[in-house]
């Protein structure tokens, strides 16, 4: 079973309860709040040989661990506020490890100012895990952005370059709250999605929740100058974690955006959205065209 497929099962057999507006599915669920509020929560959990290596520094770790989080809020347009993190540390930590991976999850806190209101410690026997948290809320008077309000007609944008996490960029990027929030400010958006486990598995979740099909421009898709030797457009495809943007707005708003970009990061319109099963196309540079396969990141092979 396939984590999707996971995540479809587990959804399957746990109805939203009463206050739950959108459940398992979407990057954060959507809880409402007396009078006419709501909140946004997300979870993420990151493992050593899975999300970081055991010789990465702790500080970056404990970055990633907060940021990951922080994109999530993101990509339903809204703000981050309060966190919690839970730590497995392995047996026998020097306490500078502890201080230094707390140091770094502070920092990202910090920089988008998000307290830490609490969390767990606790002992790990196979080697280091942590839990974060994060809760967040839309600005006033909006609602958070969903995956499933992409619609026919719509441009498809994303915000910075894509590729480089296997050169280490997963331990180093920048959370699009910022982009996010100014997003929201200045238009309507349809859909939105932050692209964790590659764009050309992410599109797919877009286009799936959405109802629709993506026709997406492979000499569009911009490329990270930390891409590897090798094909830089399969890296921008399938590496993964890069924790950008990926939304859906008017064609004419596309245009003004890519002309401005977002709190002074590049976004660039590199597809459409048009009807018919929900899917992925990738138009080649010679103008054919392919169904994209979702390549990005599995964490089950079965």
């Amino acid at each position: 079973m396939k984590e999707f497929d996971l995540i479809r099962w587990i959804a399957e057999r746990t109805p939203a309860g009463d206050g739950v507006v959108t459940g398992i599915g979407d990057d954060c669920a959507v809880l409402d709040l007396p009078g006419d509020a709501c909140i946004v929560v997300t979870t993420d959990m990151l493992l050593e040989g899975t999300h970081f290596r055991s010789g990465d520094s702790p500080e970056e770790i404990g970055y990633k661990a907060v940021a990951v989080s922080l994109s999530d809020v993101a990509a339903m347009g809204c703000r981050s506020l309060h966190a919690f993190l839970a730590v497995g540390l392995p047996e026998g930590f020097a306490p500078a490890f502890a201080t230094r991976l707390l140091e770094g999850a502070l920092r990202a806190a910090r920089r988008f100012g998000v307290s830490l209101a609490g969390g767990d410690t606790t002992a790990s026997s196979a080697g280091l895990c942590i839990c974060s948290t994060l809760i967040g809320a839309p600005p006033s008077g909006r609602q958070p952005v969903l995956r499933s309000g992409a619609a026919v007609g719509e441009a498809v944008m994303v915000t910075g370059r894509l590729g480089g996490s296997l050169a280490g960029r997963h331990l180093r990027f920048v959370p699009r709250q910022d982009e996010a929030l100014e997003l929201v400010a200045r238009c309507a958006v349809g859909a939105m999605i932050d692209l964790s486990d590659g764009l050309s598995s992410d599109a797919r979740h877009l286009a799936a929740q959405s109802g629709v099909r993506l026709r997406l421009f492979e000499d569009r898709i911009p490329v990270s100058d930390e891409v590897a030797a090798g094909n830089p457009l399969q890296a921008a495809l399938n590496d993964g974690e890069d924790f950008e943007l990926l939304f859906t707005v008017s064609p004419g708003v596309a245009h003004e955006l890519q002309r401005t970009g977002l709190a002074g990061t590049m976004v660039t319109v590199i597809g459409e959205v048009v009807a018919g099963a929900p899917g992925v196309i990738l138009v080649g540079r010679g103008g054919d065209e392919a169904e994209l396969a979702a390549g990005g990141y599995e964490h089950f092979a079965g």
